[in-house]
């Protein structure tokens, strides 16, 4: 929720949650194809009433995720100026009827909207929370690893109760793996397949780039232009200059559109790879860019 609450303060609701679904939805298709395959047998899982439960249990967590993206997106719209479109038609609307004298702007927005958004999402994560793990999973957070039960420890359940050769023997490893499942009472497996998922994912996006890098600080500093022109004291728009119409109304020829402008002809400008750089660069496509600006 947090990384779509941030997206969704800069980009629009609908283009954010387009972005975030997306990803949750292969996440969802990796658990359940890892879920399966560590889930041993079936005529074994189907004769302990395991598989139905999984299947409960990943249903209830993909519908969690999906909301949570949702109304993550909902609540980071409000959050700045850009957030929405209707926070554009408002300030529009305002600035047309009453000129450039009112005392909206990008840092006046973000002073009273980020609070509120913020105490929006803790509210929301929270409920979903209490709705899709429940209170008991909810308060016994902390107590995750100490419960967690490995997947080689299902693996070797699944082959005692392979090797069981009594029904006897059978009921008891039935009756011992429902009152673990009793004691957790949250689907500690699926966490814990999550946590691996996503390190695994963090592991093969590797470190940040020349081009990502460059991005972020362009993002950093197209932010930081948007809050200090007008910051409630005298920002940098009180260098740019100002003429009043023939109604008297004052007319502001610098606002927030003039630094968007900006930095996206400078992102298009500053290369993906470090030009100081491609002499270290070995592959065949960094040769033909070094060749092409050598011969330019």
């Amino acid at each position: 929720m947090l990384p779509t609450w941030f997206l969704s303060m800069w980009m629009s609701n609908t283009a954010t949650t387009v972005m975030m679904i997306t990803i949750v939805e292969a996440l969802l298709t990796k658990l359940d194809d890892t879920v399966e395959a560590n889930s041993g047998e079936a005529a074994i899982e189907e004769a302990l009433g395991k598989k139905k439960k999984s299947l409960k249990r990943l249903r209830r967590f993909a519908t969690g995720i999906s909301l949570s993206v949702c109304y993550a997106a909902g609540c980071g719209g409000i959050g700045t100026l850009i957030g929405s479109p209707p926070n554009i038609i408002f300030y529009g609307l305002a600035v047309g009827r009453f000129g450039g004298e009112i005392p909206v702007n990008f840092g006046s927005w973000m002073a009273y909207g980020m609070p509120m958004s913020l105490l929006c999402l803790i509210v929301t994560w929270i409920t979903i929370c209490l709705m899709f793990l429940g209170p008991k999973a909810f308060f016994k957070c902390g107590r995750w690893k100490k419960k967690e039960r490995p997947m080689q420890n299902q693996a070797e359940f699944v082959k005692e109760a392979t090797s069981a050769n009594s029904t006897e023997k059978l009921q008891d490893l039935e009756h011992k793996s429902d009152q673990e499942e009793e004691d957790d009472e949250i689907p500690l497996d699926i966490v814990v397949i999550v946590n691996k998922i996503a390190a695994e994912e963090r592991r093969v996006l590797g470190p940040m780039n020349f081009g990502e890098i460059a991005c972020m600080i362009l993002f950093i500093l197209l932010i930081g232009l948007w809050i200090t022109r007008e910051p409630g004291v005298p920002g940098w728009s009180r260098f740019m200059p100002v003429r009043n119409d023939s109604s008297g109304r004052t007319v502001i020829f610098v606002d927030d559109t003039q630094p968007t402008i900006l930095f996206t002809i400078l992102a298009f400008i500053i290369p993906a790879t470090n030009p100081f750089c491609l002499h270290k660069n070995k592959t065949e496509t960094d040769k033909q860019t070094r060749k092409r600006i050598n011969t330019s």
